[in-house]
């Protein structure tokens, strides 16, 4: 401490939060300001001298009159001071210069204190890249004359500091006449600028500065970094601020004038007694647009961008426009204060005149209803025939992201009442593509005529077949479950079922069930199926087979080859015929199975017995009148009986079957047909549903293909290229072509779009994200697409014009790598599990060592003559051999998979370092463990639970710690850390991989933006080598730990104590010590004398 230092003063300029002076300093600034400026209110500066805390005021008085007289002069009083108090006076300077290459403002503030000192300090400053299209200087003058005037226009929006007045400075003296002229008088260019200029500020507050004291001119010609960080005009201000006003800059006393920028007189008299013409709504494509083109043919070209009050004002514009073209007598009548006439469309809502705004307003029952707003109370009435109004609806459509008729016209019905605005509204929808894309549905065509395979009288069962698969069912064979699927032919005439069951869903499963249907049914002239693959299998192979016969045979077996016929994918109603018994079926099957597992011969025999059930099925309706003769059923014609439980049919001589046995059966089957043409065929007549007809897809219709496997806003859009008419002329499936692939869909599987705008144009730029440059490099490459596909052909060479781009990425700081390399989080897995791994390996070879000696097996050795060394050397050679096993499994994963991390060529000899020299290390560490445990299970878990714990959390501890290295105290706390976490080798294999994984990460993002340099080695001392050489050392200590262990070094042998008093024999043991010392064990072959018990 330097005492004769005198010491530093510091002042606080506000008051902060949470000190412990806060409260005094508060308190003592209030009962200044009230004493400084008390006058004759000494009741006031008793109250905050006595009842004040900081700005909480606690007094009780007799009346709350009285409360509040207190309170209103304590108000006026404080804000007295506070007024007194900042007697500052506040300029803003804003400087404006241009040049060929940018143009710009500067804006500084210039503060005079009550002692009459001069501040100015630099605020803000604003700059553009001058056109690239050539303008003059004057132009140029002009346009950083409207940013100083935006900016002035910001910083007395945005500044909470009392502003007294805004001057700003220009070097041109032709922009300062444009100023004080009348901007009608200019160009567009010019008349535009102006306009909002003088919009901004007032013609007054510009002033003319020399370019060799304007400070805009350092940003239109450019500084160096060096120039910028020393005192300037540009940081500090021109001089002539820090004077006072005598002293500035004055206009100079002639202005010039630019007459090309001045418009001819005879144009201006036009403009100013010819009326604009009103925009077509035909002409604008959304409500916006209209608005804006309103408010040009109002205000012209030369009009200031449209606000939030014009825009109030245009839409106001255009309903007048509605209501004088659709209901002029209606306007008229009540601008006269007549009612409308009786049958008016506005009869039945009481309709009143708005003489504010001059609309008609809807008056109706509500005008008692007083929390409802005006607008909602009296809507505007709107006609929904006007195209206005359409555009309206759209712009509600649009903003409420295309809801629901009833909630867009909810919302309308607030402030306009649409004359059947609920059907205006769904026509609109009916036509948005938005609306349709989510709502549409697709629209089933009319039911066809029954087919001739439906309608093929006389003919054979099964001549028309309906086939079709079912299932799986879960069959029981021997011990094992296998999958068995149904297969069902349904005779389209006759409605005769045939089921049989499939091993697989196959081809040749397909062929043999075909096989046996023919040998059992006959052979049928036309198959009707869906698209299934074993379908089609079979149909391209019987064609092949049919193909390969020699040729006279092939022309004899022609007629009798079976017609395939597959209907459209996804189309199950076209063959609703046989999908009503698949229904059926599967009903059956239910109600008997129960979702039992059976064996494959009672499937089979279920299925059998399913098919005479649906074969018994009655055709047509069945009367309850005993009169009646009974409805035909399948079985009738493939069994001569309604079912399999009633006798053969018997007829007599008046049936015509006389004594001639082979007539019964073409008696039964004519029978079956007059019945069946009778009681069953008519029925058919009625379309049961799809009974309107509709519109036919054509080609080149947009469509959007339903797929019940993704929701809606996937479903795929594609062009109708080929429809498929049916006999009676409707479109009943069609062709889409989806990015290049043709699908066919049936029309219940289509939903139509409206037509897209011709003028609609798609970009898309697919780009390799992986890049840090690509996104926007390949916009860039969009850009000049666009650029040059929009040159005329006068430019000459599309190629010789272009956009430039500069991708700059930010510099990434280390704690970020390390967030993005920890949020990877596979290779901080890979080294923890790698950990886990390695616990267990050398935890087991102390296994062996706690057994060796609970069974006394090593005690024996070393009684033989084996050298403890020796001893101990064998078993760390054995270990280390065992150790390689896993650990060259280990490398080999990591190879397998492929992790640059671990097996480059860089990083590979620091992998096998660590992996060999963890085993050199943590081998001999956990041999002296085997002298304190004497169970080999407790010895494993015990060793296995400390390697894990000290392996994970050293090493994740450290590296979590790593990523706060902005923090000075967690540094070095994680300094200290790895340093101690040295002695562990499960520490050093772990934070090894780690730090090698994290160091390649970084390798590679210098690699990526070039940086060369600062790649590092893995062998480096911070990565892994510190550990490495750490390791080393702990295989010597630690196998010089145990050998001093085994020689009780470092623990002292327990002391036995022994007794000096003999010790009584026992008589057994007498007797052989006497036998032995007569001389009677001489010819034994073991003699031990004198031996006695301690």
């Amino acid at each position: 401490m330097d005492r004769d230092k005198s010491p530093d003063i510091y002042e606080w300029h506000v008051l902060p939060f949470g000190t412990v002076s806060s409260p005094c300093c508060a308190i003592y600034a209030v009962q200044r300001d009230v004493r400084d400026h008390q006058g004759s209110n000494e009741d006031l500066l008793e109250t905050v001298t006595t009842s004040f805390y900081v700005d909480n005021c606690l007094k009780s008085l007799r009346s709350p009159q009285q409360a509040k007289n207190l309170l209103d002069r304590l108000r006026a009083l404080l804000a007295k001071a506070t007024a007194d108090n900042d007697s500052s006076v506040r300029q803003i300077h804003i400087f404006c210069d241009a040049s060929e290459k940018a143009y710009g403002s500067v804006a500084y503030l210039r503060v005079k204190g009550p002692e009459g000192r001069i501040t100015v300090s630099f605020i803000m400053a604003r700059s553009r890249v001058a056109p690239k299209r050539q303008q003059t200087m004057p132009r140029l003058e002009l346009c950083a004359a409207l940013t100083g005037a935006q900016l002035a226009k910001l910083l007395q929006t945005e500044l909470t500091l009392s502003i007294q007045s805004v001057v700003l400075w220009s070097d041109s003296t032709t922009v300062l006449s444009w100023i004080q002229s009348e901007s009608n008088q200019y160009k567009v260019f010019v008349g535009t600028r102006v306009t909002e200029i003088l919009a901004l500020t007032t013609p007054g507050s510009w002033r003319y500065i020399n370019t060799d004291l304007n400070p805009a001119d350092d940003l239109t010609r450019g500084k160096s970094l060096l120039e910028l960080s020393q005192p300037s005009r540009w940081s500090q201000g021109p001089s002539f601020l820090y004077q006072s006003p005598d002293y500035w800059p004055v206009n100079p006393s002639v202005h010039t004038e630019e007459s090309d920028e001045l418009r001819a007189r005879t144009f201006r008299v036009y403009i100013s007694t010819t009326s604009s013409d009103e925009p077509d709504p035909a002409k604008n494509s959304t409500w916006t647009e209209l608005l804006q083109a309103t408010y040009q043919s109002l205000y012209g070209a030369a009009g200031l961008a449209m606000s939030a009050a014009d825009r109030i004002e245009m839409e106001t514009t255009l309903l007048r426009r509605i209501q004088s073209d659709s209901f002029p007598d209606e306007l008229k009548a009540l601008k006269q204060g007549k009612p409308v006439r009786s049958g008016s469309r506005l009869s039945a809502l009481s309709a009143e005149y708005d003489q504010v705004l001059g609309l008609i307003r809807v008056g109706g029952r509500l005008r008692k209803a007083e929390s409802l707003l005006g607008d909602s109370l009296h809507p505007v009435v709107i006609s929904p025939d006007h195209l206005i109004t359409q555009l309206l609806v759209k712009d509600y459509d649009h903003r409420l992201h295309h809801a629901g008729p009833e909630r867009i016209f909810a919302e309308i019905r607030r402030n306009y009442w649409i004359l059947r605005g609920r059907q205006v509204i769904k026509k609109h929808q009916r036509h948005c593509v938005e609306c349709r894309l989510w709502r549409s549905t697709p629209v089933a065509p009319m039911m066809a005529d029954l087919p001739a395979a439906r309608l093929r009288i006389n003919k054979p069962p099964f001549w028309s077949t309906g086939v079709d698969c079912f299932g799986p069912y879960t069959v029981k064979i021997g011990r094992r479950h296998e999958k068995r699927w149904g297969i069902i032919f349904k005779c389209l005439d006759s409605r005769c079922v045939h089921l049989d069951l499939l091993p697989h869903m196959d081809t040749d499963s397909f062929l043999l069930a075909l096989r046996r249907f023919i040998s059992r049914r006959g052979k049928p002239y036309e198959i009707l199926c869906d698209r299934g693959t074993n379908f089609r299998g079979g149909e391209r192979e019987l064609k092949e087979s049919l193909e390969d016969l020699n040729p006279p045979l092939k022309q004899q077996l022609a007629d009798q080859s079976i017609t395939f016929k597959f209907n459209p994918p996804l189309s199950p109603h076209f063959g609703g015929a046989w999908e009503r018994e698949v229904k059926s079926v599967k009903a059956s099957l239910q109600v008997m199975l129960r979702d039992q597992v059976v064996s494959e011969e009672v499937l089979s025999t279920v299925l059998v017995e399913v098919e005479g059930i649906l074969n018994s099925k009655p055709l047509g309706y069945s009367s309850s009148d005993l009169a009646d003769p009974d409805p035909v059923t399948p079985n009738l014609l493939l069994m001569g009986r309604r079912d399999a439980s009633l006798p053969q049919a018997a007829y007599g001589s008046s049936e015509l079957l006389g004594r001639r046995r082979w007539r019964h059966s073409q008696v039964l089957a004519d029978w079956f047909w007059s019945q069946f043409t009778r009681q069953y065929l008519p029925n058919l007549q009625r379309r049961q549903k799809w009974r309107t007809p509709t519109f036919n897809l054509a080609v080149d219709q947009v469509v959007m293909v339903v797929d019940s496997q993704l929701p809606r806003a996937l479903w795929p859009i594609g062009k109708v290229t080929k429809v498929h008419p049916s006999d009676d002329g409707t479109v009943r499936s069609a062709d889409i072509d989806i990015k290049g692939a043709v699908y066919t869909r049936p029309v219940t599987k289509l939903v139509l779009l409206p037509k897209m705008p011709e003028d609609d144009t798609d970009i898309r730029v697919l780009y390799n994200n992986k890049g840090y440059h690509s996104m926007p490099t390949y916009l860039n490459v969009l850009n000049n697409a666009i650029l040059r596909a929009n040159l005329p052909s006068s430019r000459g060479n599309p190629a010789a014009y272009g956009i430039t781009l500069t991708n700059h990425p930010m510099n990434r700081t280390s704690a970020s790598l390390s967030l993005d390399y920890l949020l990877q989080g596979t290779d901080v897995v890979i080294a923890i599990f790698i950990i886990v791994a390695m616990s267990f390996v050398p935890a087991s070879f102390v296994v062996f060592l706690v057994a060796e000696k609970s069974t006394k097996a090593k005690h024996l050795q070393f009684v033989s003559g084996c050298d403890p060394v020796i001893y101990w050397l064998a078993n760390y050679i054995w270990d280390m051999l065992n150790y390689l096993v896993p650990a060259t499994c280990c490398v080999i994963i990591l190879f397998v998979f492929d992790l640059p991390a671990y097996t480059s060529p860089t990083n590979f000899p620091a992998v096998l370092s660590l992996f060999l020299l963890y085993g050199w290390s943590i081998t001999p560490i956990m041999y002296p463990a085997s002298f304190w445990f004497e169970v080999p299970s407790t010895a494993y878990v015990f060793l296995i639970v400390i390697n894990l714990f000290i392996g994970i959390t050293a090493t994740v501890a450290t590296f979590l710690l790593q990523l706060f290295e902005h923090d000075k105290d967690l540094k070095k706390v994680n300094s200290y850390l790895k340093s101690c976490f040295l002695i562990f080798p499960n520490y050093n294999l772990g934070h090894g991989l780690m730090e090698m994984a994290y160091n390649e990460y970084i390798n590679e993002y210098y690699a990526k933006i070039g940086q060369f340099d600062k790649m590092k080695s893995p062998f480096e001392w911070d990565i892994v080598t510190r550990g490495l050489v750490a390791m080393t050392i702990e295989g010597f200590v630690g196998f010089l730990i145990t050998i001093l262990c085994q020689y009780n070094f470092l623990r002292k042998p327990p002391r036995v104590p022994v007794s000096c008093q003999p010790i009584d024999d026992d008589v057994d043991v007498a007797r052989e010590r006497r036998r032995v010392l007569r001389g009677d064990a001489d010819n034994d072959m073991l003699k031990i004398e004198n031996l006695t018990k301690v």
